[in-house]
């Protein structure tokens, strides 16, 4: 593989690739925000019962599927699907509030996975956190993400930016976190496949297998680590990095949103 179709590479020690803690912390953060670990894992970080009660109100909700990559069962808009598409981007934001309050509801009355994630990044980062707001308006935040029996997601990479070219602030980010929390994972299957490294943003859409969002894993080398969520757990992990999730034998249900970095003084970011 050639070094100068790389970026965002980790520096990784074979012994130190993840962080399995109790609760959000900065150093921990920063680690990841840096390069310098691959994930952090934070087990029980939604109450199992409460994970059984909203997958069933989800479920009976509707799932609708990304426009983008149909085969992805979701609830909520996820901001990738605008495709630079300025009536697509307008349909996003006129629904973002109304589909975080439609999340909320389906957790009501307890706090959803998210906004405590929200809360705790706040409490957790010197100068807090906010919704993001490229635009000047409030982005989406809370998708919720159904993968049915026997479906995968492919190796991809999460890159604001390319999501909204010519964008200053989507720019000025310099780590694109990806947060999940697992509301259901059955027992067989269901892996996070992460790779050390992403391909710079000329070659990775190059990459990308024909009308896909995603790249066969024929062109990769093996993932760096694979990690098997439990329910209830948070799980985070360098999205500008290669991704991909394996198929399971039973559906898998997460509630996610990026965190974006930008320095150490200034405010996270979170958007789905």
């Amino acid at each position: 593989m050639i070094n100068n179709t790389l970026t965002y590479q980790t520096p990784h020690n074979q012994e130190n690739y993840i962080i399995q803690t109790n609760r959000l912390y900065e150093n921990d953060l920063l680690q990841l925000f840096n390069k310098e670990i691959l994930a952090i894992r934070i087990p029980d970080y939604y109450p199992l019962a409460l994970c059984e009660l909203s997958k069933q109100r989800l479920l009976q909700n509707g799932i609708q599927h990304y426009i983008n990559a149909p085969s992805i069962g979701r609830n909520g808009m996820a901001f990738y699907e605008t495709e630079n598409d300025p009536e697509k981007i307008e349909q996003y934001y006129y629904r973002s509030r109304v589909n975080i309050e439609q999340i909320r509801q389906i957790f009501h009355p307890n706090f959803s996975p998210l906004d405590k994630l929200r809360l705790e990044l706040q409490e957790a980062w010197a100068s807090g956190a906010n919704i993001e707001n490229i635009h000047d308006r409030k982005m989406f935040v809370g998708l919720c993400r159904l993968l049915e029996p026997n479906v995968d997601f492919l190796p991809h990479q999460d890159i604001f930016h390319l999501d909204s070219k010519d964008n200053i602030r989507a720019r000025s980010l310099k780590s694109q976190v990806a947060a999940n929390i697992y509301l259901d994972i059955g027992n067989e299957g269901g892996e996070i496949d992460l790779w050390s490294y992403g391909f710079n943003d000329n070659i990775y859409p190059e990459m990308l297998d024909e009308n896909s969002y995603g790249m066969s894993r024929s062109k990769l080398s093996a993932p760096t680590l694979s990690i098997k969520p439990k329910v209830g757990e948070l799980v985070l992990f360098n999205g500008r990095n290669l991704h991909a999730v394996r198929p399971s034998k039973t559906v898998r249900i997460s509630i996610a949103c990026f965190i974006g970095y930008r320095g150490k003084e200034y405010p996270l970011t979170y958007w789905s």
